[in-house]
């Protein structure tokens, strides 16, 4: 993930009052969905 992603992401979370811990809980809970995303896609083939 590009640093100006996460940037954004911090900005956006500031402006909204999000602690950042939430913000890396759901960047760990998406990168873990795509990893099992992945993973039944290539045992699918």
């Amino acid at each position: 993930m590009p640093a100006s992603k996460i940037e954004r992401l911090n900005r956006a979370a500031a402006c909204l009052g999000i602690p950042r811990s939430w913000l890396i809980v759901a960047a760990i809970d998406l990168a873990l969905e795509q990893l099992e995303a992945e993973d039944s896609q290539s045992q699918r083939s």
